[in-house]
């Protein structure tokens, strides 16, 4: 079952007799977890009938025990095992869920993936829940963001969501996190979008200093904003380590080349092919005045020779304290090509 479908069924008042919660994506696991511990017994039932258990602390065979045993003066019981991925044999689980107590409720959450083709997978899926939580690519946050933040009565500017992303990254519990502090700061200040200054000034970035702006200065060859962004980069390479730098505007230059070969196309087949919005949509089709279809492929060109050089493959290894000048001599190149 996919996590949506979870919830919805759990909101709906199901609750199925045993649940395996696997993936490497912890936010889906623990938010499956943590509704069914607060909405599975009332609180009266909890203190007898209420169990949670550690995997570092048990093994399969205990946790089934504690499963089968009958509910006292509640219509269930309930069992959740956390970070059960420290449980070295879940056999026992298989052959519990072969033979459930009707009356329990077992919650497995194990923060590493299963192999759905094991017969405890199988003998799960049949008749109780197996939901794996997959964490999401880096390309698919945004689209996450947004429908997050919408779902919380809010809006998220295009930019705020490009440097949310850039500041936090793909680990949902963190993002989740970030969103619930920027909420509350829009909230207090009565508004309903969250602006890529609130972002700035709250989530620990630069306004000015990120590499979304360094990518629209690339974009738009604004050289002294280039260089303004690229000397602070180079004075605190720790914050700013070049690898993901080089990524990120690979990744930039390969979607205008991409923009540029599809030519005539559609703006709605444009924004599928590139998997991008109708505003960065927009930002391709002005860099794309900047950087003729030559010129991006040149472009990527120099970003792979020094994405090469930045980690000692067929160069000599350059030492840390020198990364700053390798990312300003790149850049130079390509805002000069």
């Amino acid at each position: 079952m996919k996590f949506d479908e979870v919830m919805a069924e759990l909101k709906g008042g199901k609750f199925r007799p045993i649940y395996l919660l696997h993936g490497d994506e912890p936010y889906y696991i623990d938010t499956v977890a943590n509704y069914i511990e607060q909405h599975a017994l009332s609180e009266a039932d909890k203190a007898f009938n209420q169990t949670i258990l550690y995997g570092r602390d048990v093994n399969a065979t205990q946790v089934v025990h504690e499963a089968d045993q009958y509910p006292m003066m509640a219509e269930r019981r309930l069992v959740i095992v956390r970070e059960a991925q420290d449980i070295s044999d879940m056999k026992p689980f298989g052959t519990y869920a072969e033979h459930l107590q009707e009356k329990s409720i077992l919650v497995i959450c194990c923060k590493k993936k299963i192999d759905s083709r094991l017969s405890l997978c199988k003998v799960i899926d049949k008749v109780g829940c197996l939901m794996e939580s997959t964490a999401l690519r880096t390309y698919e946050m945004p689209a996450w963001v947004s429908g997050y933040v919408s779902k919380q009565g809010l809006t998220i500017e295009e930019k705020a969501n490009v440097l949310l992303c850039e500041a936090v990254g793909s680990n949902l519990c963190n993002m989740v996190a970030a969103i619930e502090k920027l909420k509350m700061v829009a909230e207090n200040s009565g508004q309903k979008t969250i602006t890529a200054q609130l972002v700035a000034q709250n989530v620990g970035i630069s306004n000015e200093y990120n590499n979304f702006e360094l990518h629209d200065a690339i974009f738009t060859r604004n050289v002294a904003k280039v260089n303004r962004i690229v000397k602070a980069y180079a004075e605190n390479e720790k914050a700013h380590p070049i690898q993901p730098i080089i990524a990120f505007l690979y990744n930039e230059f390969l979607k205008l080349f991409s923009f540029s070969m599809l030519g005539r196309a559609s703006d709605a087949d444009k924004m599928r092919a590139l998997g991008v919005t109708q505003w960065a949509l927009k930002t391709y089709a002005s860099a794309a005045r900047m950087y003729s279809t030559v010129q991006s492929r040149t472009v990527l060109n120099i970003i792979r020779k020094y994405d090469a050089r930045s980690k000692g493959f067929n160069y000599p290894a350059i030492p840390k304290e020198y990364a700053g000048d390798l990312l300003k001599e790149m850049v130079a190149r390509i805002v000069y090509c």
